[in-house]
């Protein structure tokens, strides 16, 4: 069993719909600070972080933000001005979208020298790279998350949820099993139509049977989502 403390303390609770006004801000950083807790991170576009910045100012809260976002097929000199700006901007965190369209065309030097220029560019903050494992056959997900482990990201993050297929358990299963392997220490984020506590206390439970029950802290363990889940 797995508390709403452990739950809410996991959470980035995320925002990008494209539309939002400063009154949707406002709400997600309120909503942020719960009767269990605040969550690990609130997640916005760049547009809203100095906002969003003002908001949690005095919490414990992390200020996240998308890159390459979310089809993955921005310029490499783009994503590096956006990472540059974001951080100008105040966030701690940075979830960016690998050009994971590249892996049908196999061409993994070219992630691989993407992902580590946009790692140079950011090199003291949280790192989360999304592989969109929803759009990829098991064995692109596994060399997915090899190059994201070397270019030391802090995390490997599941989904954009803007395609049809979000996180799911088969991949979070490789994922898991891949980051076993490497010895890394690299975390895990799902992110991508997770909805409930249910399918929480899923992929807490995976988890939990590759690296137990001290793995499930946000240093290591992340759950996306644009609304509370207790």
């Amino acid at each position: 069993m797995f508390s709403n403390e452990l739950i809410v303390s996991l959470l980035d609770l995320t925002s990008l719909t494209g539309q939002e006004t400063k009154t949707d801000i406002l709400s997600v950083c309120q909503q942020a600070q719960t009767p269990y807790g605040k969550v690990a991170a609130v997640c916005l576009y760049p547009t809203h972080l100095l906002l969003a910045k003002q908001l949690l100012f005095n919490t414990s809260i992390k200020l996240a933000t998308v890159i390459n976002f979310p089809h993955g097929k921005s310029l490499l000199a783009e994503s590096l001005a956006t990472i540059e700006l974001a951080i100008e901007h105040q966030a701690d965190e940075i979830d960016l979208v690998m050009p994971y369209y590249l892996l049908f065309e196999k061409n993994y030097h070219a992630i691989e020298t993407y992902l580590q220029k946009c790692r140079e560019a950011c090199p003291t903050h949280c790192l989360k790279v999304i592989i969109e494992s929803g759009a990829l056959m098991p064995e692109q997900i596994k060399i997915a998350c090899q190059l994201v482990i070397q270019i030391k990201a802090n995390f490997i993050k599941t989904s954009t949820g803007k395609i049809s297929q979000g996180a799911s358990l088969a991949a979070a299963d490789i994922i898991l099993q891949t980051i076993q392997a490497s010895q890394s220490n690299i975390g895990l984020k799902i992110s991508g139509g997770i909805r409930t506590k249910e399918q929480t206390r899923d992929y807490l439970n995976l988890a939990v049977t590759y690296f137990g029950k001290v793995w499930l802290q946000p240093t290591h363990f992340r759950i996306g989502c644009s609304r509370l889940l207790v």
